[in-house]
């Protein structure tokens, strides 16, 4: 197996179970604070893509070689946003967050819905 693959695998395993784990432990929420740990779940995996893609030629060859069939398949997951939405309407979440994460998940899976029809067909540019 490829090295860069191997270690994405493993990264992205443990930023999930940290992710996981602080989601439980509570240290994503802290009232009245900055969301330092959050924005640090955020930015750190990005900023690591990117400083690996342009670092590693190994792993810029593995992140290219990467279906976008399958990535574009993976926002499908995204219409839990309907939940958002229809949670806000019976009044067990708030509009503050029902309404921007619902709406922005069933645009990402409506996206992912119409990339997904242009690969299937064979008509996506080729890079």
């Amino acid at each position: 197996m490829n090295l860069s693959r191997t270690l994405s695998i493993l990264l992205i395993s443990f930023w999930f179970a940290a992710s996981l784990i602080g989601g439980a432990l509570g240290i994503f929420n802290e009232p009245g604070k900055p969301p330092v740990m959050l924005a640090g779940f955020i930015v750190v995996p990005i900023a690591g893509f990117i400083v690996a893609y342009f670092i590693s030629s190994s792993f810029c060859s593995f992140s290219q070689s990467i279906d976008l069939k399958l990535l574009v398949v993976l926002h499908l997951w995204r219409f839990v946003g309907l939940g958002f939405i229809i949670g806000w309407l019976v009044g067990v979440l708030p509009a503050g967050f029902s309404l921007p994460e619902g709406l922005g998940d069933i645009i990402a899976v409506a996206g992912a819905l119409v990339l997904f029809t242009v690969f299937r067909k064979g008509k996506a540019p080729k890079g």
